[in-house]
């Protein structure tokens, strides 16, 4: 929601030349942040293991772990977010990999249009999980 001083701030951005495309302007608008700003200076990623519980109490080994990625506002204007959550590692590892690459080589604007408001995972479905089954 734009409030007053985001939408001053947002003029000010567009006056100097500092936004340049729709999604600047709705990130100015929402946050009152410069648009141009290094996604990896606003925001930062990190990875929670937790255990569940067991599937039936007669196997206790086979707790399973649950990966959750987790985005991190640096600024402390939103909430944590839980981005992706998976019980495969391999899908976790391949998409932090990617997000990490566009938090370095995007602007804030770009990213939180991207990954942010229009979040698309489509870059998963080609990972496949790799199964291991006991000998014998």
């Amino acid at each position: 929601m734009a409030t007053l001083p985001t939408f001053l701030a947002t003029l000010g951005y567009l006056f100097t030349g500092r936004i340049t495309s729709w999604s600047d302007v709705k990130y100015s608008l929402l946050m009152g942040l410069d648009p141009k700003l290094p996604a990896q200076d606003r925001w930062t990623l990190a990875l929670k293991e937790e255990k569940t519980a067991p599937i039936s109490e007669d196997r206790p080994e086979l707790v399973g772990v649950l990966y959750k990625i987790i985005l991190r506002d640096k600024f402390g204007l939103r909430l944590d977010d839980v981005f992706y959550f998976s019980k495969d590692r391999k899908r976790i590892d391949t998409c932090l990999k990617k997000v990490s690459e566009e938090l370095k080589s995007r602007t804030a604007a770009e990213f939180f249009d991207k990954w942010i408001t229009n979040r698309n995972l489509d870059f998963l479905t080609g990972v496949e999980e790799e199964m291991e089954f006991p000998e014998g």
